[in-house]
């Protein structure tokens, strides 16, 4: 479902940013609040999928993408460790 294709967008942005598949990273995902309740339920799945330390929703964020028929965007950084 939509939570399978943030984890998707994550790994492509990943990709895209130059990280390894084995850093900790940030992911922020730009969607609407319908979407966004759906990615908020999921988050310990999109979390271990993606490595993620922190899963943020953006709704003003950049959207490259559709999801469910909404247009959506993930941002991928390298996580910040204190």
């Amino acid at each position: 479902g939509a939570a399978r294709d943030v984890v998707r967008l994550s790994q492509q942005a990943r990709r895209e940013a130059g990280l390894a598949g084995s850093d900790r990273v940030a992911v922020t995902v730009a969607a609407d609040d319908a979407l966004a309740g759906q990615f908020r339920a999921h988050e310990p799945m999109i979390r271990a999928e993606t490595l993620a330390e922190s899963v943020d929703v953006d709704p003003a964020g950049p959207r490259d993408a559709e999801i469910e028929g909404a247009t959506v965007g993930a941002r991928v950084v390298l996580a910040s460790h204190p």
